[in-house]
């Protein structure tokens, strides 16, 4: 989808007034649902991180020679080595294209309401 395509449905036509109005709410609840949708996913993949981080951290700490780490190793140490492991890579990957969605539909409700007022003052 190219840029101009998607921010079309923003675009307040003069001619189709009646038309945008009457639509309008229909969409900005349309996309406001999704957004709560992305919400609750987003806080769901950082609960997922939290739990990744968690267990791994959990599994250094039982087992630190296998890490390669000394037998009681520190807190700063344990972080470090979770922020290698692939598991942990990527369940943050989840959760920040998770909390990039959940932005871009904010950024779309803010815009709806925009154009609320836009179209009021036509």
């Amino acid at each position: 989808m190219n840029i101009d395509e998607e921010f079309d449905i923003f675009y307040v036509d003069l001619n189709k007034l009646e038309e945008q109005i009457a639509e309008h709410s229909f969409l900005f609840v349309q996309y406001s649902k999704e957004l709560k949708k992305t919400q609750r996913e987003t806080q769901q993949k950082k609960a997922d991180l939290d739990l990744v981080k968690a267990e791994l951290s959990l599994k250094i700490i039982k087992n630190p020679k296998k890490y390669n780490l000394q037998d009681k190793p520190t807190a700063p140490m344990v972080s470090s080595m979770v922020l290698k492991r692939s598991k942990y890579k990527a369940a943050l990957k989840a959760y920040f294209d998770a909390q990039e969605l959940t932005d871009s539909f904010q950024v779309y409700v803010n815009a709806f309401e925009h154009r609320k007022r836009m179209l009021e003052e036509a």
